[in-house]
């Protein structure tokens, strides 16, 4: 069974400008289940593109569109376990980076009456007043680094701090979450260089904030997979709930041909949830991932703090339940690379194969095709080694960690493009 009715995947920017038509702008793909391909959106600020899914959304919130809506932004949703544990508050340790990040980042500062607003925020401020409270007296500062103006924050150092960094009043955090060594993608805490994505995270946790607890829709919302917990059937999902919120990684993706990657990206995540959906086995993708056993301490900072990637590898094929017959579609790509049924089946094998230590080689797809080809890699990788543990480095973050001196350039890029944008 179908468990969305609409997706809305966005591609966010932490830049301090207005921009559109170009790479490292926002990017929204929207459309229904029944839609042929999506419609694509480009607003100018965050602020324009909170109202648009808001919008959107409205309608399900309200009942009066029936089923559900899968709302995915292209950022961290947590930070690694032990952040959200040092801030005061007694809530879970999600809620308290949430609502900590949204009381101390400000955008669109400097919007006059009547005009557009600015898509500039206080980001390194922020950044500078955690590092304040979390770095212990007359040790090293952390655990926010790499301005874009080197020095111009007294509380945030250019250069990564050792790491496991030692918290103020004990305890340790590590550079990345456990989805972000699987994803391979940087530690959310790097605000500036080429491949950082820790301005997106600070400028993006207060617009979901702000949208996900919004009087209107807090009722009927929920984040995947701290609200949600992870799926154990196709119906884990309750009645009242009308919009699920899940983190996106579009990397983990091939992206469809565009002159715009990241475009094509957003296009690509739509193809990906739609199509899953139609299938009935987007559920698998929301199950609790592989390597991952119930009740350990990995799960519970995934689902108390650190939070998830949609899709990321992997995750646990549900056991199959009676749906309705769906349309077969042929073996290898079916559309613009997107994965057709070899490729799921071939999926789920490296899945379970991956499960039970098994080392294979899978072969999916044919000839040079880029996207078999760059999917390929991923479910070898996933068949071929067990799930690397919390502190691995990854090679593209250790070269980004080198790179801090670049300043050529701006900030708060696409957390996928390999420009900074400032």
């Amino acid at each position: 069974m179908a468990l969305f009715e609409h997706y809305i995947m966005v591609d966010w920017t932490g830049g301090n400008a207005r921009k559109t038509g170009k790479p490292d702008a926002i990017w929204l793909a929207t459309g229904a289940r029944s839609d042929v391909e999506p419609v694509i959106l480009n607003p100018a600020s965050r602020t324009e593109a909170v109202r648009t899914v808001r919008d959107i959304v409205t309608p399900f919130a309200r009942g009066e569109d029936a089923g559900r809506v899968l709302v995915c932004f292209d950022f961290a949703y947590g930070y690694p376990r032990g952040l959200g544990s040092a801030l005061a508050g007694t809530s879970a340790p999600w809620r308290r980076v949430w609502s900590r990040i949204a009381a101390l980042v400000h955008d669109d500062i400097g919007t006059k009456a009547g005009r557009p607003p600015s898509n500039r925020s206080n980001r390194f401020d922020a950044a500078d007043r955690i590092n304040e409270d979390l770095s212990p007296p007359g040790g090293p500062i952390g655990p926010f680094w790499c301005l874009f103006e080197p020095g111009s924050r007294r509380s945030v150092p250019q250069e990564q701090p050792a790491r496991p960094f030692a918290l103020r009043g004990g305890g340790t955090l590590g550079a990345h979450r456990l989805t972000d060594v699987r994803a391979q993608a940087d530690t959310p805490f790097r605000l500036f260089g080429n491949g950082s994505v820790g301005s997106q995270v600070l400028t993006g946790l207060p617009c979901l904030e702000r949208h996900r607890f919004d009087a209107a829709l807090a009722g009927v919302s929920s984040v995947w997979p701290f609200e949600t917990g992870w799926a154990a059937t196709e119906r884990w999902l309750p009645d009242g709930v009308r919009i699920v919120h899940a983190e996106i990684y579009p990397s983990v993706r091939p992206p469809l041909p565009d002159p715009i990657k990241d475009r094509g990206q957003v296009r690509a995540m739509w193809h990906w949830a739609r199509d899953l959906d139609t299938a009935g086995t987007l559920v698998d993708a929301f199950a609790i991932p592989a390597g991952i056993v119930a009740g350990s301490q990995e799960d519970v900072a995934v689902r108390a703090e650190e939070g998830w990637i949609l899709g990321c590898p992997s995750s646990v094929k549900l056991d199959p339940q009676p749906t309705p017959p769906r349309r077969r579609r042929s073996a290898g790509v079916a559309r613009d690379g997107e994965p057709g049924e070899l490729l799921t089946r071939a999926y789920g094998a490296a899945v379970r194969g991956a499960r039970a230590g098994e080392r294979r080689n899978l072969d999916v797809g044919s000839g040079g095709d880029r996207a078999a080809v760059g999917t390929r890699s991923v479910i070898r990788r996933l068949a071929s080694c067990d799930p690397p543990p919390v502190s691995w480095t990854p090679p593209k973050a250790r070269r980004c960690a080198r790179s801090c001196s670049w300043r050529k350039g701006k900030e708060g890029s696409s957390r996928r493009s390999s420009r900074p944008t400032q």
